[in-house]
């Protein structure tokens, strides 16, 4: 009960802020375990070409997570149907084993870029996230993706 309160909380915090992102979703993960078996997918619609963009996969766990590192396979596709496979191994923990991120109560938010200053063009872009760690990652609360324009954030 306790932590649901806490995400309630959270999520009215994080409502209640002004976002500068293009896209931002964020998908729950079922009683916080994230099994091999269960892809992310978000389909982000932009209305017109962005030129400077970064896109970022955010990560929200809780402090006693047991995993140190989350191997990733993301599928990104454009709007022209090419799609792409960018692995990418996120570290949740450093090497102290002290968790990365930025603490709020009992959860940490970790922001990973996935890409930088590129170009997207106007139109549908999917992404599918799955991870290859392990059978079930337990302890992750959720996981978003976020396309934010540097142009209106200079």
């Amino acid at each position: 009960m306790k932590n649901y309160l806490i995400l309630f909380v959270l999520t009215l915090c994080i409502g209640s802020c002004k976002s500068d992102a293009l896209y931002e979703k964020y998908v729950n993960i079922p009683n916080y375990i994230w099994n091999a078996d269960h892809k992310i997918q978000f389909q982000a619609k932009l209305a017109e070409k962005v030129t400077d963009a970064n896109v970022e996969l955010t990560i929200r766990y809780d402090h006693l997570c047991p995993h140190s590192v989350l191997d990733l396979s993301i599928v990104q596709t454009s709007p022209a149907g090419i799609s792409k496979t960018i692995p990418l191994q996120v570290r949740l923990k450093d090497k102290a084993d002290k968790n990365i991120g930025e603490p709020f109560a009992n959860l940490w938010d970790l922001v990973v870029p996935l890409t930088t200053n590129v170009t997207l063009d106007a139109g549908k872009h999917a992404y599918v996230i799955e991870q290859k760690s392990a059978e079930q990652v337990i302890a992750v609360v959720d996981v978003g993706l976020r396309i934010v324009d540097n142009n209106k954030t200079k």
